[in-house]
């Protein structure tokens, strides 16, 4: 259920007309996601860059792309 969520959000954020647009979507996946936070270590590493380094809207078109990365990968699992 959380894995949906985060996916249709994220589909949000790819098929936005705006980068702001995109960046919205993003943060509510990056809300959704902290559900799953101690699942697997490199969704979790990729969590704690998001918070030391927030995404800004001119990097989120970039950081949606990793997001569906890891994320397909813990579907996988």
């Amino acid at each position: 259920e959380v894995l949906a969520t985060m996916g249709v959000t994220l589909e949000r954020a790819v098929n936005a007309g705006t980068d702001s647009d995109a960046f919205q979507a993003f943060t509510e996946a990056v809300g959704v996601a902290q559900a799953m936070y101690g699942k697997n270590g490199d969704f979790d590493g990729f969590l704690r860059k998001l918070r030391k380094t927030p995404v800004t809207v001119d990097t989120v078109r970039a950081e949606v792309e990793q997001f569906l990365v890891i994320m397909a990968n813990l579907s996988a699992v």
